[in-house]
Parts: C-alpha cells; structure tokens; sequence
C-alpha cells in the first residue's frame, strides 16, 4: 500500500515561514538608533525598505511628530483599553472629522495587519 503524506494548508504555512526563517528573510532586527523611512540596517547592511506598510509615510511629518508629542504628554503613551469598551478621545475627534471629510461613518484603529483587513469601500 502506498503511503501518503498527510499534508494541510497549517504545515504548508508553517514550511514556507521555516524556510524563510532559515533564509533570513523574516523575524529581523532592525539594528539603526535613527530610521528614516527610507533605508534600515539589518545584519549590518545598510538596505533599501521596501517591505513598509506606512504609504504615505506621514511618521516623518515634522507637523505629526509634534502632534504626536503633544498627545503623548496629554494622555500618555497607550490607551489600553477595548474599543468596544471605550473609545480614547482622540478616535472620536478623528472619527468626526473623517465623516465629515467623506460623507460616510469613519473608524479609526491601531496601526495592525488585521486593521487592512477591515476596509470596506461602498
């Protein structure tokens, strides 16, 4: 009787990130004590970033990170609480003024893989 290799979509994804771990293409460090949106060190090497999800790049806006600071002081550095719960200030201001902008109901959420999956353009 032939035997067959029992194979499923979990140990596919688990190879291919094992070999990509083993290639040294994924769980980097990055190793610069200043980034500038453009280029990262890693492993020593000074390479182009193309692997961003910042596409407007707006964390370099001297404008932003002088608001960022202000908030920071204002209401520290996380708001760790469920949005579900209760939603920080900022979200509501922001939230306004995007359906103000659009026309349609905004939500705002922390900078995640899973937040792109949340886009439902009408």
């Amino acid at each position: 009787m032939a035997k067959i290799k029992h194979n499923n979509f979990i140990d596919t994804v688990d190879e291919m990130l094992a070999t990509a771990k083993n290639e040294g293409t994924i769980h980097l460090y990055a190793e610069d004590k200043i980034l500038n949106g453009r280029t990262i060190q890693i492993n020593g090497k000074q390479l182009f970033h193309f692997a961003t999800t910042s596409y407007l790049g707006l964390e370099y806006d001297p404008r932003l990170k002088e608001a960022a600071i202000s908030a920071i002081t204002k209401y520290g550095t996380q708001f760790p609480l469920s949005k579900t719960y209760i939603s920080h200030p900022l979200y509501y201001e922001l939230e306004s003024k995007i359906e103000a902008m659009y026309g349609v109901p905004g939500i705002v959420t922390k900078n995640s893989t899973l937040g792109h999956f949340a886009v439902n353009i009408t």
